[in-house]
């Protein structure tokens, strides 16, 4: 049967084992197996090796970013308790010296020419103290009216008729104590924060505000 089949039909091709390659045959052409078989071998190594370097390269761009953000949120951080530590240093200097300002308008009151609203003598008590203590700004003196009656720093005139501060305007209308926020201070035209004391006559009425301002 195999012989007949081999009369009776033309072979179109054939597949042989040679010198190592598989070969197949059609005709007059071959066509080498093995090559096309290593050279998707070697496609696909490439291929594998190409990913697996851009894999590497996008978790080493992600590590050192993760690492960037952390660092900036670290230095952020320290900065926010540096800054915690300071305002609480500042806060309590400052509370320290609003203590002694009580303790110098205390001692200011106790002069007679205070209650009395003598303009010149209590120029000449207020011009030492903004020397003396290098964070007074000014000290003041105001009637009932708010109207300037002293103040520690010679004052111009537009100024010296200008309207008083709402914390000292506060403090004659309640008859208590008052502290400013951060404002400019409208006789230097410097910013300050305040501290304003009620001026009591002998029989505990309010003639006027004692105000004793910050040098910031």
């Amino acid at each position: 049967y195999l012989g007949h089949s081999n009369l009776g039909t033309k072979s179109s091709g054939s597949i042989d084992y040679s010198g190592g390659l598989w070969v197949a045959s059609h005709g007059s052409r071959s066509l080498d197996m093995s090559g096309k078989f290593s050279a998707l071998a070697h496609n696909d190594l490439t291929s594998d090796a190409a990913f697996g370097v851009l894999t590497i390269l996008l978790l080493l761009v992600g590590a050192i970013l993760w690492s960037a953000t952390r660092s900036r949120a670290e230095h952020q951080e320290e900065v926010r308790q540096e800054a915690r530590s300071v305002a609480r240093l500042a806060a309590a200097y400052l509370n320290q010296y609003f203590d002694g300002l009580d303790a110098i308008a205390a001692a200011l009151m106790r002069h007679p020419a205070i209650p009395v609203l003598n303009p010149a003598e209590c120029a000449r008590l207020f011009a030492g103290l903004p020397s003396e203590q290098p964070l007074l700004l000014n000290v003041v003196l105001r009637d009932r009216n708010a109207l300037l009656v002293a103040s520690a720093t010679g004052v111009p005139a537009d100024r010296a008729s200008g309207p008083a501060p709402a914390y000292v305007m506060d403090v004659l209308k309640t008859g208590r104590p008052g502290i400013s926020e951060l404002i400019v201070d409208p006789l230097t035209g410097r910013p300050t924060i305040g501290q304003a004391y009620p001026v009591r006559a002998d029989d505990g009425a309010v003639v006027g505000v004692l105000a004793l301002s910050l040098n910031l």
